[in-house]
Parts: C-alpha cells; structure tokens; sequence
C-alpha cells in the first residue's frame, strides 16, 4: 500500500517523477547561467556527491555553504542560480526561513530536501514559494527533472536567426478570439527581439488573418459588414455564418518563414473563400472613405509590411518583412 506521503508526493508532483531525458539541455545548449552556480547546504557526502555529478552533467558548477547564514552571504554575490538545501540544516522555522528569503530573493528557485520530520509541510513548503520539494532517500532522477526544468526557464531568448531556415504553418479555424494570439506568437518567435516595429507587425498581420475569416471563409462582404457595423451586429453576423456550410469547416492557414541570410521574414495567409479583386481596393485614405471602419485593416498591413504579394485569386496574401530597410511604412 502506498504510504500517505508517497500519495501527497505524488498528487503534488513532487518526490519520484517519471524523468525525462530529452528535457535536459546538454552540452551545446546556449544558458544564461554559463557564470553561476547551483548553491548546495547538505551535510550527507552521498547527496553532495549525486547532486555534483547531475551539476556536472550539465556542465554547470556546484559551490557548497556549511549552515544558512553561510548560504546567504553566498548568495548575495549574484552567483547562484538555484539553491538546493536540507530542511533540516536551515535552523528554526523552515517556512519562517522560506518565507523571508522570498521577499529578498523572489526570483531565486529554491529546491527544499525534506526529511520524514517535515513531511506534514510539504503544502505549506510549496506555497511559502519553494519551487521543489524532494523527499528523502533522494532519487537522483527527481532531481535531475527539477534542475532540467530551472536550467530551462533561464535559457536564452530564441534567436530564430540563429537557424539557417526556418518555416512554420499553423491551420486556424474561424475563431477570432485566437487571431491575436497566433498573430503574436508568430511574430514573438520570428523576428528580432530588438526589431522596433514589432508591434506594428502583430496588428498589421492580426488584420490579414482577420479579413481572411470574415470576407474569405465566411464570404462576408464589404457591404455587408458595412451595414452589420452600422446596425452593431457584425460579430452575431459573424457567429451566425460560420455555423453554416459551407463556411463552417473552412479554415485560415497561415505559415511562417525566416530567410537569416537574406534578413527576410515572411507570413503567408491563405483562406478558402472565393478571392476578391485586390487591385480594385477603395483608397482608405480618401476623404470619401476616411471614416470608414472597412479597408483600414489592410491600410495598416501595408505600412507594417514591406511588400504584400496577392495570389491572382486573391485569397492568399504573403506579408514580407525586410530588416535591412531603415523605415517601413512607405507603401502608398
């Protein structure tokens, strides 16, 4: 029968863990932690030695303290990326103790070894803000998982440029609450973190994939929307299509591609509607249409974008993002 506390480790997800091993970055993997340590306060030779040679593995470094008082002047160095310590050594309180280097150290893991004496606090552990809890005997598989996932949450922001080619494709169905999400997600994992116009980019392909549910896949049309803007009804309109056939089943597909050598960041959005004559487009910027809710999507992806490239249908658009342009924008 399983004991009380392997029930409680196990519906916490804590002690013995099913590990695995392609979780853990290897040698190879770019971490912001290359000139920290894993801080260790344990008196047991045989822990000490497990969690060396799991430090070691991941080619970090481990840097011992002998009591709290000691792992605290370690740790205001700024050395320490995680703090792995027996409950038992920390004097006192353990949740006072928790609890206080919270509020000086709030973004530092800490990954608590409990004893059989403290195993009635594992919940209390967890919510003073310890990010692990493991259970003695340690297994040496429940801390390597726990390390992985720390060494994980600290590795370097993606650099996409950093590949030679990358390509993406989501299919989206038409729901507009995940349009700025995906719209986001792609353009967080695809351009330069630095790049300025960013947030231009996510609304100007926010509005492509908008248009691309609304007049492509529900075959909604400019007057049509004009007048259900009016009226206030556009999104029940909306709704209302989109459980109809043939619309109902249609999807967005929208791909990503990053060109590194030539500095160019493509997104293509493609619909199953039946296309429109884009070459025919009001001008947004005349008197006429200027307070017009219609055409102002694609008037703002086209001072987001450097070029946008229409199918002869009209039904798929590639949005292109050129970073060696000094200014984007220019479109007329």
């Amino acid at each position: 029968m399983e004991s009380p506390v392997g029930t409680m480790s196990r519906l916490l997800g804590i002690g013995s863990q099913p590990f695995e091993d392609s979780v853990i970055p290897r040698k190879g993997f770019c971490l912001s932690l290359e000139s920290k340590t894993l801080l260790l306060l344990e008196s047991d030779d045989g822990i000490q030695e497990m969690v060396q040679s799991i430090v070691l593995d991941h080619d970090l470094a481990m840097e011992s303290a002998y009591n709290a008082q000691d792992a605290l002047r370690l740790i205001a160095k700024g050395k320490t990326f995680a703090f792995a310590f027996n409950l038992g050594l920390v004097g006192g309180s353990p949740l006072e103790f928790i609890r206080k280097f919270k509020q000086s150290n709030p973004d530092l893991p800490l990954i608590a070894i409990v004893d059989k004496a403290h195993d009635g606090i594992l919940v209390e552990l967890l919510q003073a803000g310890t990010y692990a809890c493991l259970t003695l005997p340690l297994q040496a598989n429940d801390l390597a998982y726990n390390l992985s996932k720390i060494i994980a949450n600290n590795t370097e922001t993606y650099n996409p440029f950093a590949l030679k080619y990358e390509e993406r494709i989501l299919i989206l169905p038409n729901d507009f609450s995940l349009v700025m999400q995906v719209s986001k997600s792609l353009v967080e994992s695809t351009l330069p973190i630095h790049e300025k116009n960013r947030f231009h980019i996510i609304l100007g392909l926010s509005e492509i994939i908008n248009n691309a549910i609304e007049h492509g896949n529900l075959g909604i049309t400019f007057e049509e929307k004009s007048n259900a803007l009016k009226a206030s009804r556009f999104y029940p309109l909306a709704i209302e299509r989109s459980h109809k056939e043939p619309f109902r089943d249609r999807v967005v597909t929208i791909r990503s591609r990053v060109f590194p050598n030539l500095r160019r960041i493509e997104y293509f959005v493609a619909d199953q509607g039946q296309g429109f004559d884009w070459r025919s487009l009001p001008d947004p910027k005349n008197k006429e249409n200027i307070l017009n809710r219609n055409g102002r999507g694609i008037m703002m992806a086209r001072y987001a974008f450097d070029e946008m490239i229409y199918n002869e249908t009209g039904n798929e658009v590639t949005l292109v993002v050129n970073l060696d342009l000094p200014y984007r924008g220019r479109r007329t």
